[in-house]
């Protein structure tokens, strides 16, 4: 099993979401690359 290199959630220890996730932090669904591959193109201007 790929070990998650993002760090364990303080609140939720059982829950393997990155705690400052931008897309959704309330959504442990979301999978911690997620916010990476959004935050590409947001970060362009326009």
């Amino acid at each position: 099993m790929w070990v998650n290199p993002v760090p364990v959630n303080p609140v939720n220890p059982e829950d393997p979401v990155n705690p400052v996730d931008p897309v959704d932090p309330e959504d442990p669904e979301d999978p911690w690359w997620l916010s990476l591959l959004l935050n590409v193109p947001c970060a362009a201007p326009g």
